[in-house]
């Protein structure tokens, strides 16, 4: 049960994607967060220590992709990036 890192860790990195998610196009967020509540839902009984620090870890890289995925966006709605650079597209499923 998200012992090592606390439910209170996991529930504030699972409400941290959901509102990154926001920032995405509607399909895109729901597809999205499905994935990941499924995601948190599966290793909510984990209780193996590095199962669990590889949860995290991987979750906390995405969303932290996802912070710079939306920055990225936001920087070239304002005119403040070039328009031609190139926007990473967040996959589903690569950190497993």
């Amino acid at each position: 049960a998200m012992v090592e890192r606390g439910k209170a860790a996991a529930l504030a990195l699972y409400r941290g994607i959901l509102r990154a998610h926001r920032k995405m196009p509607m399909e895109m967020r729901m597809l999205g967060d499905k994935y990941v509540r499924s995601e948190f839902k599966l290793h909510k009984s984990v209780t193996n220590p590095a199962q669990l620090e590889s949860f995290f870890v991987a979750w906390e890289e995405y969303l932290d992709q996802m912070m710079r995925t939306a920055r990225r966006r936001d920087s070239v709605s304002s005119g403040t990036l070039d328009q031609k650079t190139e926007i990473d597209a967040v996959g589903f499923g690569r950190h497993l």
